[in-house]
């Protein structure tokens, strides 16, 4: 669950219908931690504080398992201020200030009243995360699992009776900070487009093209499969997709089935 991974304490949000991968996750990582739901009922997180508790679960899995995306670096700096913590060197001032440089350069940095108090203190440097040359196949379909979206959409076609006409493509977001990432996942697939948003920043890789859908992506997905309630969403998908195989898409009555399914994937997934 890379993309939704903080390293502040070590926390993953998810939306609440995956409140199941998130005890399942819980569970891998022997029961510590505690799991709670956002006041607005949308999110439920996973929390794991306890130096102890990451220093023995947190941190060999990373170890063992290493994160692939500029996230590393993150992971990297909080890394060093667990070490230092479980040697009790927070509690010094030469301690601390390590922990606050190594913190500047840590996800979203210093904010607020900690950056004031501490203004004079120079951020660490953040490592080099360079992309493998070979992705594993395991960390794709994780990844996708984590920031991967399958969109069915539906446009206005005079030409068709149901008066729309039907299309699908999968889209994987990432911030600009990725896009040697992206450009990799796309090498990996052979297929996609890579679309830049200077609006907030993003690189987005999206696959729309219908045999690259059916033969690469869909026999990739069913051999490294998904996990948590994504897979319902990718099971609709691959749903739509067999009726456009089937020109179903092409009719009234399978324009308004693609619809219906539409209607109940993602979001609105109740």
């Amino acid at each position: 669950m890379q993309g939704t991974t903080s390293f502040y304490g070590a926390s993953s949000g998810l939306h609440q219908k995956d409140l199941p991968l998130l005890l399942m996750i819980q569970k891998y990582f022997g029961g510590v931690g505690k799991i709670y739901t956002r006041k607005d009922g949308g999110t439920v997180y996973y929390n794991i504080n306890s130096v102890k508790d990451l220093i023995k679960y947190v941190i060999p899995h990373f170890d063992s398992y290493p994160l692939v995306s500029k996230k590393k670096a993150d992971y990297i700096l909080f890394r060093e201020i667990v070490i230092l913590m479980s040697k009790k060197e927070h509690l010094s001032n030469s301690g601390l200030a390590k922990i606050i440089s190594l913190k500047a350069s840590l996800n979203l940095e210093l904010k607020g009243w900690v950056a004031d108090l501490f203004a004079n203190i120079e951020p660490a440097v953040r490592p080099e995360v360079k992309v493998p040359e070979d992705l594993n196949p395991y960390w794709v379909s994780g990844f996708i699992c984590a920031e991967g979206c399958f969109n069915v959409f539906l446009y206005q076609s005079a030409k068709l009776k149901a008066g729309y006409r039907a299309g699908i493509r999968f889209l994987l977001t990432q911030n600009n900070r990725d896009s040697e990432l992206m450009y990799k996942i796309k090498d990996f697939f052979k297929s996609g487009n890579i679309r830049w948003s200077d609006r907030d920043n993003t690189v987005e890789l999206q696959i729309r093209e219908f045999q690259a859908l059916k033969h690469t992506l869909v026999p990739f997905l069913d051999k490294y499969t998904l996990i948590g309630a994504k897979t319902l969403d990718y099971n609709d998908f691959k749903t739509v997709l067999k009726l456009m195989d089937n020109k179903a898409h092409l009719t009234e009555v399978g324009c308004n089935q693609i619809k219906m399914i539409k209607d109940g994937m993602n979001t609105k997934r109740k």
